[in-house]
């Protein structure tokens, strides 16, 4: 796993519908995901907003809707927040599932899981995480997920809101995903601002790139 370190400095947010999980966020993202071969799909990591949600023992995560057409998915940066300062570590899980974005409905089956890493070091402030994943070929729509648990660190730890995404598309909806059960979410940090910062890369299909060799073939014919 590769880290991208940013600075930040977060304060709690006063009495509120969410006073127990949003968190004032000042500052940006110094770095980008998904640096690994291929193409970027979905990027939403440049235009962060003012808020984290404490993801400490919770599967929190945003249905999107991928750009372009590779979709053999290589990997995944997760945006995590640690305010005060204060560094730590966790045990750290990200999934991806079908579905849950302009679709409607509930995100469906379980695409990729990344099994559980134990002890993973967190920066302060705001970082990104990259998990490498083992080519898994996904639809149009699909959800992700991270979940954080024995966080050990001074400060709140969660994922950070950012909006809009530069690269595709999420609906202002973010999820909760509890003993299997699905909810959908809406914080009140501003219309159009519910999505969760993320950046997924991915690969053309196998079929996909038969298809470009074939044409490739064609027009050396055509040439000659």
């Amino acid at each position: 796993m590769r880290r991208i370190l940013g600075i930040v400095a977060v304060c709690a947010v006063g009495s509120s519908a969410w006073g127990q999980q949003i968190f004032h966020a000042f500052g940006g993202y110094t770095g980008g995901g998904g640096v690994v071969d291929g193409a970027i799909v979905y990027d939403n990591s440049a235009n962060t907003l003012g808020f984290l949600i404490n993801t400490a023992d919770f599967e929190r995560g945003d249905g999107v809707t991928l750009a372009g057409t590779d979709r053999v998915v290589t990997n995944i940066n997760v945006m995590i927040h640690v305010n005060g300062g204060a560094a730590g570590t966790a045990d750290m899980q990200v999934r991806l599932f079908v579905g849950g974005d302009a679709g409607g409905g509930d995100p469906g089956a379980l695409l990729w899981d990344s099994g559980l890493f134990a002890g993973v070091a967190l920066s302060a402030g705001l970082a990104g995480y990259d998990f490498a994943v083992s080519n898994v070929t996904v639809p149009d729509e699909i959800t992700w997920t991270v979940a954080l648990s024995n966080v050990q660190t001074a400060g709140t730890t969660g994922v950070r809101f950012v909006a809009p995404p530069t690269v595709g598309s999420s609906e202002d909806w973010v999820w909760d995903h509890t003993g299997g059960v699905w909810t959908q979410q809406v914080f009140g940090v501003g219309a159009g601002n519910n999505s969760f910062g993320a950046t997924i890369t991915a690969i053309p299909t196998p079929g996909s790139l038969g298809l470009l060799a074939i044409g490739g073939i064609v027009m050396l014919r055509r040439r000659r």
